[in-house]
């Protein structure tokens, strides 16, 4: 009688041991096609595609456009960029320049190409009956890196005392847009590398950061290069969507620090003046006559 319990109790055993692998086997097989599945979903594109018209290799900014510089590339319907190109013909059929250097596989767009015959260089980037200006700006400023083509700033100028009762600071020119940065016309294009020596090299570049092309109408033009004699002038980078023009009304030292400042400065100068003019006076001469 024991000995059958135990034979049972063996046979059971094997059983469940045996149903236990089937059902790992069937759960691995499950996990195996569902990975293979997963799989084949990421690898395939999802959605249609058309051609684009992408550069073969780089392309320096300001460039003419040739057909062995271009090739067409599937591209997802769904991401193909606005301006975008559908064959290289349409792109080389008339002559055309890109504003802006171009990496190997990136597509062509219209906004950033530009007729041939507008000109070599940088005047291809002076948009119709805009003009380009040039400022200079502070060390500080050019040491921060804020500044880079296609930025929009605001230009505040500061005029001495001499020219008026105090001196002023005023914003006069709002949302412009900043062409080139020292020599660089394009944001794309590598830091030029370092010489042997690193100081003269940072300092050099600093001073030609410091020069600044600016895209102006003429009138502001006219406006810029005539206070740019007198006045210091400073950038503010702004916002790009940010298409608000702000009226202002300009900071002095009354503005900034009250009427009762500048009322203490004017008292202040004033009482030098007076003691000024005292000294200048020289001391008085009593005579005595004869008795």
């Amino acid at each position: 009688m024991q000995t059958s319990t135990i034979q049972k109790d063996a046979q059971q055993a094997r059983q469940g041991a045996l149903l236990y692998s089937l059902f790992a086997l069937a759960l691995t097989a499950l996990l195996s096609w569902m990975l293979s599945r997963l799989l084949m979903g990421t690898a395939t594109p999802a959605g249609p595609v058309k051609p684009v018209v992408v550069a073969a290799e780089e392309i320096p900014a300001f460039t003419e456009l040739k057909a062995a510089q271009l090739k067409t590339a599937e591209w997802p319907v769904s991401s193909i960029p606005d301006g975008a190109f559908a064959d290289v013909d349409s792109v080389v059929g008339t002559p055309k320049v890109n504003l802006r250097a171009l990496l190997p596989g990136e597509p062509l767009v219209a906004r950033r190409l530009a007729p041939a015959d507008r000109g070599g260089g940088a005047a291809q980037l002076v948009d119709p009956h805009m003009r380009a200006f040039v400022v200079r700006v502070n060390e500080p400023l050019a040491m921060s890196q804020l500044l880079y083509p296609g930025v929009y700033v605001d230009v505040i100028a500061t005029l001495p005392e001499q020219f008026q009762k105090e001196a002023i600071a005023k914003v006069v020119l709002q949302r412009v847009q900043v062409l080139a940065v020292g020599p660089s016309f394009d944001v794309t294009l590598e830091p030029a590398k370092k010489s042997d020596n690193d100081e003269r090299t940072d300092r050099g570049k600093i001073e030609r950061q410091r020069v600044v092309t600016l895209q102006l109408l003429p009138e502001e033009v006219e406006s810029l290069a005539f206070i740019m004699r007198d006045a210091t002038l400073d950038l503010a980078l702004r916002n790009q969507s940010d298409t608000e023009v702000v009226n202002t009304f300009g900071a002095s030292r009354t503005t900034v620090l009250g009427s009762g400042v500048a009322e203490a400065e004017a008292d202040k100068a004033g009482a030098a003046a007076k003691v000024k003019r005292k000294a200048k006076a020289g001391p008085a001469i009593y005579r005595v006559g004869n008795r």
